[in-house]
């Protein structure tokens, strides 16, 4: 089986990065996008999970209770370690490429990871899966191929596992309205499954509701929530919520897990994106518990912000598998909009939205209020003055950095918490200026869209005529193609209105909520977008002036190498004149009178010239018009790579200088390294997370049976990278006190 995946990988049989700027992928998304918007509208799968899950309110509370290790309930006992700890992965945007996930599965299913002088981290009894399971609609095929077969692969199970899984959905998770999620990770609602859902590698899927909350030992809990496309709590998962904080109290600490990042999506969006998070936050402290982190994935980097004041710390690890997203766009500091607990019934001047939704959390009988609050995140921090010197000096180096910088270096407080660094995601944004050979069926798309332009320019009556001029002058090329657009728009409304319409786009496109002055953004987006559409214009023209010369002079050749029998005839006909004329002269010469008119035999000359004139022409209007699909042969290739040049050359600039359409340029390139994920240690009074990097991922050559590499492992993968996993932390570890918490 080892080979027949090795073939397969080698061969390119196995998923490989999603083509996000294939055209045909982008149609179907943007109907998918459209039908589940709607679906989630109109038939909310969440509501269907409430309905058909028959849980007693009892049932449903304790549900997922693993506080006591010694439940004799296999399905309600987690296993501790040595000291008593609970170890918990965290892993989200996984279903990608086969290699990046396959990676990532095979360090979740290793019994311990080595991380050098932090020592062996133990594997986590509970695996969280953060949203977006399989990219890019997850479909149950896609879930299959992208998501299960590598985890199966990665970690052969036993009859009955012991490790569990749950997971959140995100928006690709509900383009088909959630059906697939629900089948495959809430099976156990099923009552024939007895609880125990689906197997997906080692980890069997415990969930039964697309949300839910665990609870672990030492008053320790994990919230999951659905907010279905940024959208809404449903009213069923708040009364489960509700539910559960019911159980708890002001000893117990939450760690909430949610799909997106809201405080990154506010800064990006400029406007307020905390609702969901705000109502599950309310929900989770309602009874007096705290809140210690906030966990999301979506955006396919690592990120910390905390705040000393608030005590919670918001963590974006979107590094499953997914193409790794830019991080330099990031500040260094964010404004957060946070509920704050007040005395019922004390005044506040929340807006009208926060009114709303807390509303819908609270009950009459709460003995508390909510008012929301700035506060101030960042992914910097001081020194701690209470820690030991040594804890200051040095920490070890990425492995990317260990070869040029030596094993350590000093340990900076005030570098930001985010991985990959500023300078290699500034540096990677340079890779789109190879746009069209990474992308080339996007560079295709490109030069159809060219060839309909070029196709509509030249819907002209002079199209000829120019050319012949255009080549034969001494006009400059850029006033060429100046007077190229000018004259096709003022022959073609609809290539006037095309031209028109592709303005009007490129400056939409433009994204100007990174502009800090709104006053300013229409003028930067109005200049850029034109910038970026004068290119591809004049991209256009150039690539259609070649292109049409390049018919032309096809068109010429097979005119004169060819004839027809109309310029044989007038040809014949104008040499027999030229032989009159001749004979008639000679007559003159010798007797003194013309055998006919020299001027009739003139006028007849110009006007058969002027017929064979004519029919040269129309002949090379009609073969101009027959070899125009070389235009498309040409065009579509040709103009594709020239505007594929274009768009990453303005993705390059808009992204690596102004921090512009970083998604969209990163989305592009398909990169399958720096994947991460969350590895938690949870004690009675403390929670340690550390955040674990992988720089690069084996390519399909760095992989052999697990035989070639040493004995064999206890989650008996199919197949094991050549070179052991360079793993490293992000940053030092996490170490969250219950006493600092939110």
């Amino acid at each position: 089986m080892a080979r027949d995946i090795l073939k397969a990988l080698k061969n390119k049989k196995l998923p490989q990065m999603v083509d996000w700027y294939d055209p045909r992928l982008l149609a179907k998304i943007g109907v998918r996008e459209v039908i589940s918007s709607v679906m989630g509208q109109y038939a909310d799968q969440r509501l269907l999970q409430a309905a058909t899950d028959r849980a007693s309110e009892d049932e449903l509370a304790n549900r997922y209770d693993y506080s006591n290790p010694q439940n004799e309930d296999q399905l309600k006992r987690i296993e501790l370690d040595g000291k008593g700890a609970v170890w918990v992965d965290y892993i989200a945007d996984l279903g990608d490429g086969f290699e990046p996930t396959y990676a990532m599965a095979s360090l979740l299913a290793s019994e311990s990871l080595d991380l050098g002088d932090v020592g062996h981290l133990r594997h986590g009894e509970i695996l969280i899966m953060g949203g977006d399971q399989a990219y890019p609609q997850a479909s149950r095929e896609q879930y299959r191929n992208r998501l299960q077969d590598p985890y199966d692969l990665a970690f052969t199970a036993d009859d009955q596992p012991e490790r569990k899984l749950f997971a959140v959905p995100g928006n690709h998770d509900w383009y088909d309205g959630l059906n697939a999620f629900d089948n495959l990770f809430c099976s156990a609602r099923d009552r024939s499954s007895r609880g125990q859902g689906t197997m997906i590698g080692g980890w069997q899927c415990r969930q039964h509701r697309s949300y839910f909350a665990i609870q672990l030992p030492h008053n320790w809990w994990i919230w999951g929530a659905d907010i279905q496309f940024s959208n809404n709590l449903d009213d069923g998962q708040i009364n489960y919520f509700d539910l559960i904080s019911e159980q708890m109290g002001p000893g117990d600490k939450v760690i909430i897990c949610i799909a997106e990042p809201s405080w990154l999506e506010a800064e990006a969006q400029g406007y307020d994106e905390h609702e969901n998070l705000n109502a599950i936050s309310m929900l989770a402290r309602k009874t007096g518990a705290q809140i210690c982190a906030v966990l999301a994935g979506d955006w396919h980097h690592y990120s910390r912000y905390h705040s000393d004041n608030l005590g919670i710390h918001f963590i974006t690890c979107g590094g499953g598998g997914a193409f790794a997203h830019a991080t330099h766009q990031l500040k260094n500091k964010l404004t957060v909009h946070w509920p704050v607990a007040t005395k019922t019934g004390e005044t506040s001047d929340d807006s009208l939205a926060f009114d709303t939704a807390e509303k819908r959390i609270m009950k009459g009988d709460d003995n508390i209020d909510f008012k929301a609050q700035e506060f101030e995140i960042s992914a910097q921090e001081d020194a701690d003055e209470n820690a030991p010197e040594s804890a200051h000096k040095t920490r070890p180096r990425p492995p990317s950095a260990k070869r040029l910088l030596g094993e350590a270096e000093p340990f900076d407080h005030e570098k930001p918490h985010i991985y990959p660094s500023r300078l290699t995601s500034r540096l990677l944004s340079l890779r789109n200026f190879a746009l069209p050979f990474h992308n080339f069926k996007f560079a295709l798309g490109l030069g159809f869209i060219y060839f309909i332009y070029s196709w509509m320019a030249f819907g002209i009556d002079e199209e000829i005529q120019y050319f012949q001029g255009s080549f034969g002058t001494d006009t400059p090329y850029e006033k060429s193609i100046v007077w190229f657009v000018y004259l096709a728009s003022q022959k073609s409304i609809a290539f006037f209105l095309m031209v028109v319409g592709l303005w009007f786009g490129l400056v939409k496109y433009v994204d100007t909520s990174v502009i800090k002055f709104k006053f300013l953004r229409p003028w930067v987006g109005a200049t850029i977008g034109t910038a970026h559409f004068l290119a591809h214009l004049l991209a256009i023209a150039m690539m259609t002036m070649l292109v049409n010369g390049v018919i032309y002079l096809f068109s010429q050749f097979h005119n004169n190498i060819t004839t027809i029998k109309p310029t044989a005839d007038l040809t014949k006909q104008i040499a027999a004149i030229d032989n009159a004329h001749y004979a008639s002269l000679r007559s003159f010469i010798a007797k003194g009178s013309y055998l006919q008119d020299p001027e009739t035999l003139m006028e007849q000359r110009v006007e058969k010239v002027s017929q064979l004139q004519k029919i040269k022409v129309q002949r090379e209007r009609d073969l101009f018009a027959a070899y125009r699909i070389l235009g498309a042969l040409l065009m579509i290739p040709l103009g594709g790579i020239l505007g594929a040049l274009v768009f990453g050359t303005y993705w390059v600039f808009t992204c690596t200088i102004l921090s512009m359409h970083c998604g969209d340029a990163f989305g592009a390139l398909m990169i399958k390294d720096y994947n991460h994920f969350l590895r938690m240690k949870f004690e009675k009074d403390k929670l340690t997370i550390y955040p674990i990097g992988l720089d690069r991922v084996p390519r399909a050559r760095g992989w052999v049976e697990p035989s070639a590499a040493g004995p064999l492992r206890p989650n008996k993968p199919k197949i094991v990278p050549k070179k052991p996993l360079k793993i490293h932390l992000i940053e030092d570890p996490i170490v969250i006190h219950a006493k600092d918490a939110g």
